[in-house]
């Protein structure tokens, strides 16, 4: 069987094609473990990684607490449905990736308000003060007031913003009408905590392991990082042409040589923990599933009646 030119080049562009639309894109990060700037950086990030481990471990066991609490102070008879289904939403968004998108940025920002808030703060509120006197009000002192409602706001908005990424928070702005006051507050709180302690114990919990792992990985490429970088301080230390560079060059050494040394006994402690922080991990997620099945049988008993007075 013979084909023309033109349909042999049809078939070829239809194959190329196909083979395009088959493979799937794949990311090009790759280690940063062959730079200086990074290695020096190394034992902290292992420090930090650990604590983000700890720090999510101890606040899912502290909200397991509060859940049931919250769920007790719930006064409700025939929206126990909706409370129940709040809950349920709340759990499933905790796992979702939506949640974990805006749950990352959340941490990510706090973690820059934490470092910067103290010159966030000068700056606005300096700004506002200047405001202020210039408009001949010398006796008000408005900088407390403006470093106060900065915080408050952050806080607000990072809260308006986790809750948009939670269905169980979306179905009780729905059904806000049928609840008391008190009733949504406390609901609301619930299907906070619900949905932050699942994706705590589901998600968080086991990338924190995953990033450990992974700085665990780099330990000898960061090693020979370091050593190169020693090998480059040491060529410019020996080169008479440069004299002026030799005193900052010998700083650096010793501040390469400190981290160094610390690289071993911190992995190694961190080698000897490994299986402990799996166990963490699926023990917290087994105390919170045992914590929201208690939750949810709370919400499905039928409230307690009133005593009739009828003989």
């Amino acid at each position: 069987m013979f084909f023309s030119q033109p349909r042999v080049l049809a078939l070829m562009v239809s194959l190329s094609a196909g083979g395009c639309a088959s493979s799937q894109l794949e990311p090009t990060t790759v280690s940063s473990a062959h730079g200086s700037g990074y290695a020096l950086g190394y034992v902290d990030q292992l420090k930090r990684a650990r604590d983000t481990f700890e720090r999510d471990d101890v606040r899912a066991r502290e909200l397991g607490s509060s859940l049931r609490a919250h769920a007790a102070a719930l006064k409700l008879d025939t929206d126990r449905a909706i409370a129940l289904r709040i809950v349920e939403q709340s759990d499933e968004s905790g796992r979702g990736q939506n949640f974990s998108r805006s749950r990352s940025d959340e941490r990510a920002l706090r973690s820059i308000w934490e470092d910067e808030r103290g010159a966030l703060g000068a700056r606005v509120g300096g700004a506002a003060q200047k405001e202020v006197l210039d408009a001949g009000c010398n006796q008000v002192d408005v900088v407390p007031a403006v470093q106060r409602a900065l915080r408050d706001g952050f806080d607000r908005q990072l809260e308006r913003r986790m809750r948009a990424s939670n269905e169980g928070q979306r179905t009780l702005e729905q059904n806000k009408a049928r609840l008391s006051p008190a009733g949504y507050t406390t609901l609301a709180k619930l299907s906070d905590e619900v949905a932050l302690t699942s994706q705590l114990v589901h998600v968080a919990l086991v990338e924190d392991v995953r990033e450990l792992d992974r700085l665990i990985a780099e330990r000898n490429e960061i090693d020979s990082t370091l050593a190169r970088t020693l090998d480059d301080e040491r060529a410019i230390q020996s080169d008479p042409k440069r004299p002026s560079e030799q005193k900052a060059s010998q700083d650096r050494v010793i501040q390469v040589e400190k981290q160094r040394a610390l690289i071993g006994p911190e992995v190694q402690k961190l080698e000897a923990e490994r299986h402990q922080l799996d166990e963490r991990q699926r023990l917290a997620a087994s105390e919170y599933e045992n914590t929201l099945r208690a939750v949810k049988d709370s919400l499905q008993q039928p409230a307690l009646q009133a005593p009739s007075d009828n003989k």
